[in-house]
């Protein structure tokens, strides 16, 4: 790998493993608020707060620190009010128990006004904060902690240039799974050995997780059953239990940062903590548990480049795959091992979706851990799940195009489903959607089609287009006449 590729590498690390305080969702719009508030110049008396739908799924189930509470209105009027932009995405650091009461009675007051914006974006963030006449704004778009425009009283104050126009639109994406591995192999490990803090700063976090109940204490619970011999020691599960701690305690709010990847807290753990695990057990040294670390923070970093920040996959899957490649080289594994390992995953929880962010994401994370290891023990054993099967696709794609392929791009929506007795496209009782959203043309003719084993309700963040008015015309559970599955085509 030449100089350029590996300053590239280098520059790609440093800008998406980060540390983080509390879910990263709150986190972005508490940044936003902050930077209003400061553009402001005064204490904000009201805040508006327009933010895209994934933004929203994966803002209010979580609890921000500090705060005692859980929801993206608090996290703006925490931000306006006691954030530091200047901190990042450790806005709230400083956050004293006097301003979350303030930030509590100002979204009790209902000063805080929260609705989704009006464009299709995957990760947005608009704050207006005003006080007497004086407004301010600041525009977070693209990456949790991109600050790209701020307002004074409407007049533009400060632009970010975009991403591409700073970069050059023709520049190459520097990663492929054997380019992560000629790196993490090969670059000086005076370069490298940053990523140790991220071993340290999630591994304090985890400990806390053990210490104390939070959340679902998914992982707590791990290490009692271990203590009552219920559960093995072994390393799956130790690497499991330390994980999970980690995502409990985060996601609780607890104030300690974690080192985040690719915008998220839970990735950054779920990269680190199961090949830190390993490498205790093993009793690798510090290179080789460093050159790993390298290894799975890139390749989470590369699979969400091209499946997108924020999108129905569940980002514990992938950051899961990652740390498994990661623990294949701590075990001995190659390249080859790598790729194997990956395709064992696309093959098993490659499914896994992203339903908003909330304390049973520690039950995602120890899920896809599991996973991970038993996909990177097979590999080991040379066995893999088949090109033609499910979303692998085929040998000579890149190993992880099951996962990233084709990417949810765009906003989430309602699931798309076929409903049986359906005479043509349009949204069903429930929200269920035939057909892709852009064919739709008209509500079903049925006006009645639903699943007779499975009620998905309507979630506030999709767009009134997408929840008919028919809906649940009953009031309550499913519609008047549910149609099962056709009997006609069994008789005789």
């Amino acid at each position: 790998m030449n100089e350029a590729k590996r300053n590239a590498v280098l520059s790609l690390l440093h800008r998406e493993v980060i540390p983080a305080l509390g879910c990263t969702e709150p986190i972005a719009v508490a940044l936003t608020a902050a930077k209003a508030a400061e553009e402001l110049g005064v204490t904000p008396e009201k805040l508006d707060v327009a933010v895209s739908a994934n933004l929203l799924k994966n803002g209010m189930g979580v609890m921000v620190p500090g705060t005692g509470e859980m929801g993206l209105g608090v996290a703006a009027a925490a931000g306006a009010l006691g954030g530091k932009s200047a901190l990042g995405l450790e806005c709230l650091r400083d956050l004293t128990e006097e301003t979350a009461a303030a930030a509590r009675d100002m979204l009790a007051k209902e000063a805080v006004i929260l609705h989704l914006a009006d464009n299709n974006e995957l990760l947005y963030c608009l704050v207006t904060a005003f006080a007497g006449e004086e407004s301010a704004a600041a525009e977070l778009t693209g990456s949790h902690d991109n600050i790209a425009r701020v307002w004074k009283n409407g007049r533009l104050t400060f632009e970010k240039p975009h991403a591409s126009q700073a970069a050059g639109d023709d520049t190459p994406w520097p990663l492929t799974l054997a380019a992560i591995y000629e790196f993490a192999i090969t670059a000086p490990l005076e370069d490298i050995s940053f990523i140790m803090e991220a071993a340290r700063m999630n591994r304090r976090v985890a400990e806390e997780g053990l210490r104390r109940q939070y959340g679902l204490g998914v992982g707590k619970m791990m290490d009692t059953q271990i203590r009552n011999h219920m559960l093995a020691d072994d390393l799956p599960t130790f690497a499991t239990k330390l994980t999970a701690a980690a995502a409990d305690a985060r996601m609780a709010g607890v104030m300690l940062p974690v080192m985040s990847n690719s915008g998220s807290g839970n990735q950054g753990i779920t990269c680190t903590m199961p090949v830190v695990a390993c490498a205790i057990r093993m009793q690798s040294d510090d290179e080789k548990l460093t050159r790993a670390l390298i290894i799975s923070h890139l390749t989470s970093i590369h699979i969400k480049h091209h499946l997108g920040r924020l999108s129905a996959h569940c980002g514990a899957m992938v950051a899961a795959t990652a740390s498994a490649c990661g623990i294949a080289l701590l075990l001995g594994g190659g390249l080859k091992d790598m790729e194997r390992t990956v395709r064992n995953m696309v093959g098993n929880v490659s499914g896994m979706i992203c339903d908003g962010a909330k304390s049973s994401c520690a039950l995602k994370v120890a899920t896809a851990v599991t996973a991970g290891i038993q996909a990177v023990l097979l590999a080991l054993g040379g066995t893999v799940v088949r090109h033609e099967r499910g979303r692998q696709g085929h040998p000579r794609h890149h190993a992880a195009q099951g996962l990233t392929h084709p990417g949810p791009q765009k906003p989430d929506r309602p699931p798309t489903v076929q409903v049986p007795g359906c005479t043509g496209p349009g949204t069903h009782a429930g929200g269920l959607s035939c057909f892709r959203p852009e064919e739709r043309q008209s509500l079903c003719r049925l006006q009645r089609c639903a699943f007779p084993i499975m009620r998905i309700r309507p979630v506030v963040s999709w767009k009134k287009r997408d929840v008919p008015a028919h809906a649940w015309p009953d009031g309550a559970g499913l519609p008047p006449r549910v149609l099962p599955f056709s009997t006609a085509s069994r008789s005789g």
